[in-house]
C-alpha cells in the first residue's frame, strides 16, 4: 500500500495516473478511481466491483464482501485518488491488514493532501511526499507554456526566474500563470503581473496553501473577459467531469448548446480561450474537465460573491440548498442555474 500525499495542485493526479498506465497491463484486473472525495461513494463502490469482478453491483451491502472476494482471488491493481478517512474504511472494510497482507501481487495506490488521513491505514514507510517541481523542471514547464518553448528568450531570461520562484514549484500554478503571461508580451505587462503574483493575498481568508494558490489563480482568472468567467464559474459549478451533474459529463458540443451567448462561434472562441489558458481542458472521451483546484476557486468566487448566502448564489449545485431554495419559495433574482436532484419531485408553482 502506497500514499502519495502533497498539496492540491502539485501534481498527485498527473504520477498515478502515468504510473497506472504504465503497470496496469501487469494485472489481471485494476480499477483508477478518480477524485473520490468529490463522487458519490455508492457510485465509486459500483465502479470498482464493475472493474474488478466484471458484475454490477446490485445490493451496495454486499460491496466489501465482492471488493475483497475480487482482491483475494486475483493480482489487482487500484488507485483511488483524492480520498479522505473516512471513505479509505468504507471502501477497504475495517480489516485493513487483510489487504496489506495479500501475497498475490495486488497493489493498492492512494492520493490525499494530509498525511492524517492515511496514518491509521498505512505505515510511515509507504507515505510518498510530493514536493514542488525542482528549479530546473518548473523552469521547463513554465517555459513551454509562456514561450512554447523549453526555455525563455534571453531578454525575459531574468523576470522569468522571479515569476517561476512566485509559482513556489506548484504544476498548475505554472501551467495557469505561463498561459496568462503568453498573451503579454510587453515587459511591463510581465513586470506587473510579477507584482501581483508576489503581492497576491490568500483567497477565503486564511493563510494556508490552498488559499494562497488560489490567490494566484485568481489574477488568471480575474483577466478573462466577462463571458469567459462566466462559463467559467459554469464549467466550476456544474459541466467539469470531475465533478458533473450530468450521468457521462458534458462534452462540448453540449456545453455550447447550454451557453446562451451572442452567437455558437463567440461561445467555442470563449471556451477555447479557456483551454489556452490551461482552465479547461478536454480528456479522451471530449468531455470538459478542470483541476479540482481551479473547480474549488471557481465556487468560492460564487460563494464570496453572495456573501457566503446560498440563496443569492449565481449557482445553486449543492443538492440540499437546491431543496431549500425550490421548496420555500427563496428563488432570487441573482440565481442563473440551480442542480435539480434526480427524482426530485418540484412543488407545482415552481
Amino acid at each position: 500500500m502506497l500514499a502519495v500525499v502533497g498539496m492540491g495542485g502539485i501534481g498527485k493526479t498527473t504520477l498515478v495516473k502515468k504510473l497506472y498506465h504504465e503497470i496496469h497491463a501487469d494485472f489481471k484486473k485494476s480499477s483508477f478511481l478518480e477524485n473520490v472525495k468529490e463522487n458519490n461513494i455508492v457510485e465509486v463502490k459500483k465502479k470498482i466491483i464493475m472493474d474488478l469482478c466484471d458484475s454490477e453491483l446490485e445490493d451496495p451491502t454486499t460491496y466489501l464482501r465482492c471488493f475483497q472476494e475480487c482482491w483475494a482471488k486475483m493480482k489487482v491493481l487500484v488507485v483511488i485518488d483524492d480520498v479522505k478517512e473516512t471513505q479509505i474504511i468504507e471502501l477497504l472494510g475495517e480489516d485493513i491488514d487483510g489487504i496489506k497482507r495479500s501475497e498475490n501481487g495486488s497493489r493498492l495506490i492512494m492520493t490525499g493532501r494530509n498525511w492524517k488521513d492515511f496514518q491509521n491505514v498505512i505505515l510511515k514507510d509507504g507515505k510518498f511526499q510530493m514536493d514542488g517541481l525542482n528549479e530546473q523542471q518548473a523552469m521547463e514547464l513554465f517555459s513551454w507554456k509562456a514561450f512554447r518553448q523549453p526555455t525563455p528568450p534571453h531578454d525575459f531570461a531574468s523576470i522569468t526566474n522571479e515569476v517561476v520562484d512566485a509559482c513556489q514549484g506548484l504544476p498548475l500554478s505554472l501551467e495557469v500563470t505561463g498561459s496568462w503571461l503568453f498573451t503579454k508580451r510587453n515587459p511591463q505587462e510581465w513586470k506587473e503581473g510579477l507584482s501581483l503574483l508576489k503581492n497576491a493575498k490568500p483567497f477565503g481568508g486564511d493563510c494556508i496553501e490552498n488559499d494562497k494558490l488560489w490567490g494566484r489563480l485568481k489574477i488568471s482568472y480575474i483577466d478573462l473577459a466577462y463571458e469567459e468567467r462566466e462559463m467559467f464559474l459554469d464549467i466550476a459549478c456544474f459541466f467539469s467531469e470531475y465533478n458533473s451533474k450530468f450521468e457521462r459529463g458534458v462534452t462540448v458540443q453540449k456545453a455550447l448548446q447550454i451557453w446562451k451567448v451572442p452567437s455558437q462561434y463567440s461561445s467555442m472562441s470563449s471556451l477555447q480561450n479557456l483551454m489556452d489558458r490551461s482552465f479547461v481542458k478536454v480528456n479522451d472521451k471530449g468531455n470538459l474537465v478542470m483541476h479540482d483546484q481551479l473547480r474549488d476557486m471557481g465556487r468560492r468566487i460564487v460563494k464570496e460573491a453572495s456573501n457566503h448566502k446560498y440563496r443569492e448564489q449565481s449557482r445553486i449545485w449543492d443538492k440540499e440548498e437546491a431543496k431549500e431554495v425550490l421548496f420555500n419559495e427563496t428563488v432570487t433574482s441573482n440565481i442563473q442555474a440551480i442542480w435539480l436532484p434526480e427524482n426530485l419531485q418540484l412543488p407545482e408553482e415552481v
